[in-house]
């Protein structure tokens, strides 16, 4: 009786050790993401937003939610090499950490001065961009959130380049209202 009883408590304690083991490494995770919460974000274009980009023409659509700026991109937008972007802001109502931009592409600023942000992005052949879910977007703090993306340039594997017909998506938006 005394052997089944050792060998119950040795089960135990190997249980506990293993829940133990478990349990650190998950509570540091959790931890982590828990001060990191733009690792789990991502934007999704709705149906209403596409079919206004399809409507009006536009290659590209953004919007600013709360303190975003989601930026989308037309399905009819391919063969890209690299896409430079222009942001222009109030750089006395508006700031954000350029090195804190969350995209599906490799990019580079190419300049952020005087309420200018220029943007290059490069490898969309090296990636499987994927058009539902936005370019990039870019968190900013605000007092009057004027934001605009002002030009967007395509450079092609064709060699050539395409400005790109640009859009705000915030009027497509439905609010908690109109249900």
């Amino acid at each position: 009786m005394f052997c089944h009883f050792q060998k119950q408590m040795k089960k135990r304690l190997k249980t506990n050790i293993i829940i133990f083991l478990v349990a650190i490494p998950l509570a540091i995770w959790l931890f982590w993401l828990s001060q990191n919460p733009n690792f789990l974000s991502a934007s999704v274009i709705s149906l209403q937003e596409q079919q206004a980009m399809k409507q009006n023409n536009r290659d590209l659509g953004y919007k600013n939610d709360g303190n975003t700026l989601d930026v989308f991109l037309d399905e009819k937008v391919d063969n890209l090499d690299y896409l430079t972007l222009s942001i222009l802001y109030d750089p006395d109502h508006i700031s954000f950490n350029v090195d804190d931009i969350n995209t599906q592409i490799d990019y580079k600023i190419l300049s952020n001065e005087d309420g200018n942000l220029l943007i290059q992005f490069n490898n969309f052949s090296n990636k499987n961009f994927d058009y539902k879910n936005s370019l990039f977007m870019l968190k900013f703090t605000w007092q009057d959130p004027s934001i605009l993306v002002s030009q967007a340039t395509a450079f092609l594997f064709t060699g050539t380049n395409k400005f790109l017909a640009i859009g705000s998506l915030n009027q497509y938006r439905q609010t908690h209202d109109q249900f």
